[in-house]
């Protein structure tokens, strides 16, 4: 039986206190992570819904949303001992939480398992009334977790969606927190082949 192993390693990142929001970026760069995660094909009058991790860049989101037109916004903001990056994640997304359509989820960054029960139950709950599309804007293991919900639904899978800035933009400085967390998936053949 043949299975594959995946393993994960990032540091928890916080925000430099030298920031700048000088440059405004832009939805320019969004695409499918990888043909594995694409979505399930589904008629166009199923309603789209957008999960959305939140970083630190202001108008990316806002930018999906207006592209997207979805009638349902779930907004996933990192938390963790260092309270600035939900703090900073919630000011410059402020357009996009304060929308009626938008519905804001706070999880711990630290904990993958938690984070993954979380959104794999949206996930199951609101696929049968929406196309799904997962855009982990916000921390690496965010992405990692749309990623890996995405890859584990049998039926009414979403799509993930990368969503960059223009070639143009600097990335927003960041640095490490100190802390380092650390995931192991192995996946089986059923879950791979899909039997």
């Amino acid at each position: 039986m043949a299975s594959v192993r995946l393993g994960f390693l990032a540091e928890v990142e916080r925000e430099r206190e030298e920031r700048s929001d000088a440059a405004e970026l832009v939805v320019e760069s969004r695409d499918l992570v990888d043909d594995g995660v694409r979505g399930d094909l589904r008629p166009s009058s199923v309603p789209v819904g957008l999960v959305a991790g939140l970083g630190l860049e202001p108008h990316r989101i806002m930018g999906l949303t207006e592209l997207l037109e979805p009638d349902q916004v779930w907004a996933f903001i990192a938390s963790s001992d260092d309270s600035r990056f939900q703090h900073d994640a919630r000011s410059v997304n402020q357009l996009t939480l304060e929308d009626p359509h938008t519905s804001a989820v706070t999880y711990e960054i630290r904990s993958i398992a938690e984070t993954y029960l979380a959104l794999d139950s949206l996930v199951f709950a609101a696929s049968p009334q929406r196309r799904l599309v997962l855009a982990p804007s916000g921390p690496k293991m965010f992405s990692l977790v749309c990623m890996l919900v995405a890859a584990s639904q049998p039926d009414l899978r979403p799509a993930v969606w990368r969503v960059g800035p223009a070639s143009a933009s600097s990335a927003t400085p960041l640095e490490a927190a100190g802390d380092v967390v650390a995931a192991e998936v192995n996946f089986r053949a059923s879950a791979i082949d899909g039997g």
